[in-house]
């Protein structure tokens, strides 16, 4: 897993219309190929979490954070796109989950 800048790209990885983003990739060793999740990503830098371990990875899926605001999309569907979720990407069927990680009213670190 790693991200990728956009503006190092010259192109809009996640569809936002922009090109500020970070976007998470996954490299797939068993089927040996890069797949460009299309979501915006940020390192976990809360006291929970291990800075050394800035996504959770398992055999076929990521749980990483985003912000509603860098994918321009209700993630959680709450009707508000002002939310820091976490989002748990099945790599492998192409599918996606995601759940409120912060309300909006509560102080995000400084990225």
């Amino acid at each position: 897993m790693f991200r990728t800048s956009e503006v190092a790209q010259g192109q809009d990885l996640n569809g936002d219309g922009d090109t500020n983003d970070f976007v998470l990739q996954v490299y797939d060793v068993r089927t040996r190929r890069l797949i460009n999740t299309g979501q915006a990503a940020i390192a976990c830098v809360y006291e929970a979490c291990d800075p050394r371990v800035p996504y959770r990875v398992s055999a076929d899926s990521v749980t990483f954070l985003t912000f509603e605001s860098q994918q321009n999309q209700d993630l959680n569907g709450d009707g508000r796109m002002d939310g820091l979720v976490a989002a748990d990407l099945q790599y492998r069927q192409g599918t996606s989950r995601t759940g409120r990680a912060a309300d909006s009213g509560a102080p995000l670190p400084a990225l």
